[in-house]
């Protein structure tokens, strides 16, 4: 009887062995996989009654009006900008500009103040402005504000939010129409040599970053602008590195998003380099001369590309943003040439180099939505746990229960009661 009773104690204790360090090694694996903090992306799109239109901000490519600038000013963007010039300024004399543009700070601060009259203006700009195919809208729907790619106007962007003007139809009818006049007989040497409008379209309160995120729209065509819109929500962390911007806010932004992080962290690096600003980035610096552009802030703007500088501008947390998809027609066809010639009293070469028509609009109501969940939750930590424990020793969370209990009786039982006598 013994041989065949040990080999039953032996088998039972290799089951119960194997059963064991399977169960020690699941959960093991399963404590691992939850603090791996692994997400999985859920993309959806959502129909919605209405949307807020995006804050449409507009830029001529030119930013110096030739009939407002001053001799001095048209001489010095030639010099820096004109055909030839490589932004290095060594044949520049800069007695004369430095006299007249900024030999101190305060020169500077006054020529800045001048900039939004020097740069082209908005009612000599929109001709034609219509909001939902039939309603009049004019200056007072802009607001005017200095951007990375100088005076520019922001279409629907109010102070007071409830102000913000919504669509509740989708169709190239239902958004914002705009017919403009790049006036190309105003444009002087410049930074770019295009002529036209850089456009972006973004959420209301957030400053715009044209040069890297706009879109060109020329003169001579019609552009049809088909917007998307999506909020993205990530998961904080630790699950993450996003930023959480009530944390971790800008030093010159009411509002958080990477090319404004980018931004900042690019002119914090100029600054530090050269002690001055240029005047169309945001800080608390003074502004550069236009010899200190030349010989130092273009320069170290370069190298901050050319040393590819790390900046800690993480994704929000949550964002919204809005998409453009751009097609084009000509602009005007013959029908309404004749129209326009007669009514600008203007030859049809003028009207094909300055003119152009903008539509904005939804081509649906819906908004995509990013949404990071938990690809583990403890949900599912417990219940493979759990699993793994009444599949492999028959356990359950009574059990467990029950087994502490009955040691912890065992325990008193033991060593309280054989004290007492």
């Amino acid at each position: 009887m013994k041989g065949p009773l040990i080999r039953e104690i032996l088998f039972w204790a290799v089951l119960i062995l194997a059963a064991d360090s399977y169960l020690g090694f699941n959960v093991v694996n399963s404590f691992l996989r939850y603090y791996a903090y692994e997400v999985n992306t859920v993309v959806g799109v959502t129909y919605v009654p209405d949307l807020h239109f995006p804050a449409v901000t507009i830029c001529n490519y030119n930013q110096v009006r030739k009939s407002t600038a001053s001799p001095i000013v048209l001489s010095l963007s030639n010099a820096l900008y004109g055909i030839g010039a490589q932004y290095g300024g060594e044949s520049i004399n800069w007695t004369i500009y430095e006299e007249y543009l900024g030999s101190n700070s305060s020169a500077r601060d006054e020529f800045v103040n001048t900039v939004g009259y020097l740069a082209h203006q908005l009612n000599d700009t929109v001709f034609e402005c219509k909001w939902r195919g039939v309603e009049p809208c004019d200056a007072s729907n802009f607001t005017t504000s200095l951007t990375d790619w100088g005076v520019c106007w922001t279409f629907n962007d109010p102070k007071n939010k409830s102000e913000i003007l919504k669509i509740n139809q989708p169709g190239r009818q239902n958004g914002l129409f705009l017919r403009m006049d790049v006036q190309q007989h105003e444009y002087v040497s410049g930074e770019s040599s295009a002529a036209g409008f850089k456009v972006l379209l973004h959420p209301q309160g957030v400053r715009p970053v044209l040069k890297e995120l706009g879109f060109s729209i020329s003169p001579g065509f019609e552009t049809s602008v088909t917007v998307t819109y999506t909020k993205v929500v990530n998961k904080p962390p630790p699950y993450t590195d996003c930023r959480q911007v009530d944390l971790n806010p800008l030093k010159y932004s009411d509002s958080y998003t990477v090319p404004l992080c980018q931004q900042e962290c690019r002119v914090d690096y100029v600054v530090d380099k050269c002690g001055c600003r240029d005047y169309r980035y945001p800080g608390d610096a003074p502004y550069c001369s236009p010899k200190e552009l030349v010989e130092c802030i273009y320069i170290y703007e370069a190298k901050f590309v050319e040393e590819e500088i790390k900046c800690d501008c993480t994704e929000s947390c949550s964002s919204e943003s809005y998409g453009a998809r751009t097609s084009i027609a000509y602009f005007p066809n013959e029908h309404v040439m004749s129209q326009i010639t007669a009514i600008f009293n203007q030859s049809e070469d003028f009207i094909r180099k300055n003119y152009l028509d903008l539509r904005i609009f939804f081509e649906e109501l819906s908004f995509n939505s990013v949404k990071q969940i938990e690809a583990y939750p403890s949900t599912s930590l417990i219940s493979d746990i759990g699993g793994t424990m009444g599949l492999m020793v028959g356990m359950s969370l009574l059990t467990v229960v029950e087994v502490f209990d009955f040691h912890l009786i065992w325990i008193w039982k033991r060593f309280c009661k054989s004290k007492q006598h």
